[in-house]
């Protein structure tokens, strides 16, 4: 990804934690990046084109960025992966919690966007659960779609806590209620 690019996103990142998408204006991104309304419009056509790619590049890249390049070639690999996927989620920033609460806000007004994340989400989740019944962490008879239901379920509901819940329910209870859960879905 070329510098321009990066900053196009890093700017959005923190326009949209600190004041929503609706909010942030090709305007305000143009001007802390430092570049003409045309550049910006050279890498993005709309404004919601700039959207989707930043939940590409959010998603894909910026997500989880320590558990990316985790290498699981075994049960306790996968089973430590799990764990730590769990804690990351439930110990996300304040900044990194309003980018997730308005992604998914976004998700109900802008068809588009909810068919991207669904894909995303969709397509790691199930390659997830398919390398933990490969490697014998998470039962092969199980139905992989809908093991992914509810993994889905699970994290929606530990945003939704964060979200809405922050101030009587702890980092950690939120960690050891995703731990609860790896030890009825892991074996």
């Amino acid at each position: 990804m070329n510098e321009t690019k990066a900053k196009i996103f890093s700017v959005m990142y923190d326009l949209m934690a600190e004041q929503g998408y609706e909010k942030t204006s090709t305007n305000q991104i143009c001007e802390l990046v430092g570049v003409k309304k045309p550049t910006l419009y050279y890498y993005f056509k709309t404004k919601e084109d700039l959207l989707i790619e930043f939940v590409k590049f959010y998603y894909c890249e910026a997500v989880n960025r320590d558990l990316l390049n985790y290498e699981i070639t075994t049960k306790e690999q996968f089973k430590d992966y799990f764990y730590k996927l769990g804690t990351e989620i439930a110990s996300a920033d304040l900044k990194e919690k309003r980018i997730l609460a308005e992604i998914r806000m976004l998700e109900h007004r802008i068809p588009s966007l909810k068919e991207t994340t669904a894909k995303l989400l969709e397509q790691d989740s199930l390659k997830l659960i398919e390398l933990g019944k490969s490697l014998g962490a998470i039962n092969p008879s199980l139905n992989s779609y809908i093991v992914n239901i509810l993994l889905g379920t699970v994290i929606e509901g530990i945003y939704s806590t964060i979200l809405f819940y922050s101030d009587e329910v702890s980092t950690q209870e939120l960690i050891q209620s995703w731990e609860l859960f790896g030890e009825l879905l892991l074996i």
